[in-house]
């Protein structure tokens, strides 16, 4: 008995997991591809800088800032899969953001499917950092 048991909780466990390891879906119409980032900067506390996120719209809707289908770049936490939540650890790194929890939308006004939008944001190191630090991903 105590096989069997052991055997069903090693089956559920690995459903589980199996389960848990599939990526959230986009919202039907929307969905994209990393493309690069502008290159890393270096910068000491209370100093600000630009940075760039490109994105490729590899969906079937337009995404066009001020309307409901504007797209924007949301921060997210470690897994990359928990979004629209901000480490409380970072928030002093807002510069100009949106909002807490999203950094920015394209730069464009719109970005038709097969084609790349911009994300350009603010990061602004904390004082208290006393030496150059690259800027995180």
């Amino acid at each position: 008995m105590r096989k069997i048991t052991t055997a069903i909780t090693a089956a559920a466990l690995a459903f589980s997991m199996m389960a848990a390891a599939v990526p959230a879906a986009a919202v039907t119409g929307y969905d994209s591809a990393y493309a690069g980032e502008s290159a890393f900067v270096n910068i000491v506390g209370g100093q600000t800088q630009n940075f760039q996120v490109f994105f490729a719209n590899t969906g079937t809707q337009s995404w066009i800032k001020g309307t409901g289908t504007q797209v924007d770049l949301a921060a997210c936490l470690e897994d990359k899969v928990t979004c629209n939540a901000q480490d409380a650890s970072e928030a002093t790194w807002n510069s100009g953001w949106l909002s807490a929890v999203r950094y920015a939308t394209t730069t464009q006004t719109t970005t038709p499917p097969g084609s790349l939008g911009t994300f350009s944001y603010n990061h602004r190191a904390d004082r208290r950092c006393r030496r150059h630090l690259p800027l995180q991903r």
